[in-house]
């Protein structure tokens, strides 16, 4: 498309702006606003662009200067785009942000008509779960309740979107619709409070009751809702055994650990008891050692003696056979 020889620039220097203009609206567009695919509306600033770019961009006459003129013209209304597609940014993140506010207030809303208590909400805990979106809340005493958001299929082409609370005994703590499309007196009747309000305290073993829960000549959109309804509570129990089983795989992974950790304890305990041993056992030795020492320095001085002596009788045995030679 960027390419089309209608609606683009016919000079070639023209070209060669368009397409450098187009590509980067295109950069800016996807870069700075919330549209995944910007190249179409580039083209587009690009074709209003295309007649300045062929004025601006005509081929030099021979003989004659090229005209500055022109080429600050093209600068200044390159400059002047590229400033609109920041200011529409700047209004693209605006409206973003509102609509992230007003999006934040009809939720505290909803959580406040479906409860009706102050909970503490863990939305980093929330989980994707079989088609539905469970967040957790807790009250006072730790009971975790839960919020769920999910959708359902009416008897109009567009989807039914709500959100659902559930005790911790596992019942419909409120509903709230949060949108709908149906068809006006008759599905219709599932955004009414009255309608809404008479879910509270219904399990999963609530049978559809044509004439509480359906408007008089539609039943399609109010069994499909009652069928959803009980689908989310058979969810919400299988969930809360899923997160009790790994409750317990952890407390078994910690209870290893915790032993592990006892063997450690005992092991230095022995450790140093055997440490302590070896100091007692090692400063009694070294007495007794010298003891032993005293004692062998006395045997050898006694032996040394002996044998002096018996150095000293045999020369007075010599002593006595020279006198008797004598």
């Amino acid at each position: 498309m960027c390419t089309d020889m209608v609606s683009g620039p016919v000079t070639e220097n023209g070209k060669a702006v368009f397409a450098i203009f187009v590509g980067t609206c295109a950069f800016l567009i996807r870069k700075y606003t919330s549209h995944p695919v910007g190249i179409g509306y580039a083209i587009l600033l690009g074709n209003v662009m295309a007649p300045l770019i062929n004025k601006y961009t005509e081929p030099r006459v021979y003989g004659k200067d090229r005209n500055m003129k022109k080429i600050y013209g093209i600068l200044s209304v390159v400059i002047l785009f590229i400033a609109g597609i920041f200011m529409l940014t700047g209004l693209d993140k605006l409206s973003q942000r509102r609509k992230e506010i007003r999006e934040e207030k009809i939720m505290s809303q909803v959580k406040s008509y479906i409860f009706q208590k102050d909970l503490r909400y863990e939305d980093e805990e929330g989980i994707y779960y079989e088609g539905y979106v469970f967040i957790p809340a807790y009250d006072e005493y730790e009971n975790r309740y839960y919020l769920v958001l999910g959708e359902t299929r009416g008897y109009g082409s567009k989807m039914i979107k709500f959100a659902m609370g559930i005790t911790p005994d596992k019942r419909i703590a409120g509903v709230r619709i949060l949108e709908a499309s149906e068809t006006e007196g008759l599905g219709s009747k599932i955004t009414d409070e009255k309608w809404m309000e008479h879910w509270r305290g219904m399990d999963s073993d609530y049978k559809f009751d044509k004439e509480k829960d359906a408007a008089a000549g539609a039943t399609y959109t109010y069994k499909n809702i009652h069928k959803t309804f009980n689908d989310v509570l058979v969810k919400s129990k299988n969930l809360s055994k899923d997160d009790s089983q790994a409750e317990e795989e952890l407390d078994g992974e910690g209870g290893a650990t915790d032993t592990e950790g006892w063997g450690e304890e005992e092991t230095e305990t022995q450790d140093t008891q055997m440490s302590e041993t070896e100091e007692l056992d090692g400063e009694g030795g070294a007495t007794d050692t010298e003891g032993w020492e005293e004692e062998e320095t006395e045997t050898q001085d006694t032996q040394i003696s002996e044998t002096e002596d018996g150095e000293g009788g045999a020369t007075d045995s010599d002593w006595e056979e020279e006198g008797e030679s004598k």
